[in-house]
């Protein structure tokens, strides 16, 4: 549902956002948000780009920032979402759905176990949205996990994915 928290949920995971009220619990034991905030990726659906950099230099910042998993450089990041020969384009020059390649990129990149992607099959077309179900297939194989937000059916379509369904409290703004 539109308004749920889906986005919301995220930030708060992500460290981006203090919940107002209430707690996560891991387990049955409350999850403290700084101990898992460094150990997440997201991509939010504005790709937290920066449009004046090229698609290089925003993982090149991005890896600045957060550090840099191994095996992978920003070039090779690129590489793997379809967007070789792209590094040196502005951002703002870029498709939809190609600026969704490079933040699916920035996420590659990062040192982490688990993504926390806020509706990833946005703007993709169809390759686009086998690609991403590629990327999820590889970070589950190494061990990862993914934390997926969509408006409705989404196009994963390998494993078993656990689907929790978000919805809104009518007049209360708040998520049960």
């Amino acid at each position: 549902d539109n308004g749920a928290g889906k986005t919301t949920l995220l930030r708060v995971l992500s460290g981006l956002l203090a919940p107002t009220s209430g707690e996560i619990r891991l387990h049955g034991a409350p999850l403290r948000l700084a101990d898992l905030s460094p150990q997440v990726a997201l991509l939010s659906h504005q790709g937290g780009l920066k449009h004046d950099l090229t698609a290089l230099e925003n993982l090149r910042f991005a890896a600045g920032l957060h550090g840099q998993r191994k095996g992978i450089s920003p070039h090779s990041a690129l590489a793997a979402v379809g967007l070789d020969g792209y590094g040196e384009v502005l951002v703002r020059q870029l498709s939809a759905g190609q600026k969704k390649r490079v933040a699916l990129a920035r996420v590659l990149l990062a040192p982490v176990g688990l993504w926390l992607l806020d509706e990833p099959y946005a703007n993709l077309d169809r390759g686009g949205i086998e690609l991403v179900n590629r990327l999820l297939e590889r970070h589950a194989h190494d061990g990862g996990a993914a934390l997926i937000t969509s408006h409705g059916a989404y196009a994963y379509t390998s494993g078993t994915p656990r689907r929790i369904a978000l919805r809104a409290q009518a007049g209360t703004g708040a998520a049960r």
